[in-house]
């Protein structure tokens, strides 16, 4: 009875770890090209700061999914952008710590320092992968980088 038990506990053991594994992995395109959505503004309601600092919709709304993408190389990044966004993508070990908002460039970031690329307001931006590295997503829209933490990590193995 004690040897039908403990396979049992063995087994949920086994099963709590694989779950737990999936939960910490990034998501992962395989091989090849992915999407990250860039901005959801049909979630959450209309009411934005400075009239709805504590509305979660803000946080809903300028948002990067998946934040964590893991490719190989030679994959193309598409930041596809729903909504007022600003898509720059900065160097391989860039940290969120290493950005500086210019205050003078209200309501941007504008910090150059590393971008390796950057689209328009308003437009897609494409990057395709040639070295891998840890690489910082953001938003180029100051409130949406530090109120609402609008930043992504790409992993390319």
């Amino acid at each position: 009875m004690a040897n039908v038990a403990s396979r049992r506990v063995a087994r949920l053991a086994l099963a709590i770890g694989s779950t737990l594994a999936l939960i910490a992995t990034p998501v992962s395109a395989g091989r090849g090209d992915t999407t990250v959505m860039f901005g959801m503004p049909w979630t959450g309601s209309d009411c934005v700061p400075p009239v709805c600092f504590d509305d979660a919709s803000f946080h809903a709304k300028d948002t990067i999914t998946p934040a964590v993408v893991s490719i190989p190389v030679g994959s193309t990044l598409t930041a596809a952008v729903a909504g007022f966004h600003q898509a720059v993508l900065y160097e391989a070990g860039t940290r969120l710590s290493d950005i500086e908002p210019n205050p003078l460039a209200f309501p941007f970031v504008d910090d150059p320092d590393g971008v390796i690329a950057a689209a328009p307001p308003l437009a897609d931006l494409e990057y395709t992968f040639t070295s891998p590295g840890r690489y910082l997503l953001i938003c180029n829209i100051a409130p949406h980088l530090e109120e609402a933490r609008m930043y992504a990590t790409v992993i390319v193995r």
